[in-house]
């Protein structure tokens, strides 16, 4: 009868036990099995905790500059022939580059400046143009994303589209800076930007 009631004993502590570690493999399975977005906020936390500065975007621009550095710097560009005005409309010139690639050719792009505050550069928009009718658009990308991966390395994520499931993003999350590559139906894109500005401008917004 004593072994009897010790053999009870230690079979309900190894079911005590295993019951204990089961709920602990699943308490970890759920810590482990993160969402990508979750993922990309925590890259993003801890880049922005490790204090980088990362100011330098397309062709030398830098974030945090004025409209007058934004526009000075884009005369010396015109003057070095990297980038030629085109006119918009009647009033409203547009300054834009060409992108260069080995199979797609020559890329008029289009230079999109957004400045927090109306001083303060914090994003930076480039859009290839591309004709459709020769070109496709997932073909330009994985010529484009070469080249990013020869300036900044691997990229920290790809980013799937919901509405568009042929094309995807590419991240790079380095410091307080993030540049975006991808896809999006009939278009090619290239962002930069400054977390800390793009956040303060995106509360703004809301206000």
């Amino acid at each position: 009868m004593k072994y009897a009631f010790i053999s009870i004993l230690i079979l309900t502590f190894l079911f005590s036990c295993t019951g204990d570690k089961s709920v602990e493999e699943k308490t970890v399975a759920k810590e482990v099995v993160k969402s990508l977005e979750e993922r990309i906020d925590d890259h993003i936390e801890k880049e922005l905790a490790s204090g980088v500065k990362n100011d330098t975007i397309v062709l030398d621009f830098r974030f945090g500059m004025s409209r007058k550095e934004v526009y000075k710097h884009t005369k010396k560009l015109y003057s070095q022939k990297k980038m030629y005005p085109i006119q918009k409309s009647k009033k409203v010139r547009e300054y834009v580059y060409d992108l260069r690639l080995r199979k797609a050719g020559k890329l008029r792009t289009f230079f999109e400046a957004y400045f927090y505050d109306k001083k303060e550069l914090y994003r930076v928009e480039c859009e290839p143009k591309i004709d459709t009718t020769k070109l496709n658009i997932q073909d330009v990308l994985q010529e484009i994303k070469p080249i990013y991966v020869a300036e900044y390395g691997k990229p920290h994520f790809i980013v799937p589209h919901e509405e568009d499931t042929k094309c995807k993003s590419y991240l790079w999350i380095d410091g307080n800076r993030k540049i975006e590559v991808g896809c999006f139906e009939d278009k090619v894109f290239m962002y930069y930007e400054d977390i800390p500005l793009a956040t303060k401008a995106a509360k703004d917004s809301d206000l």
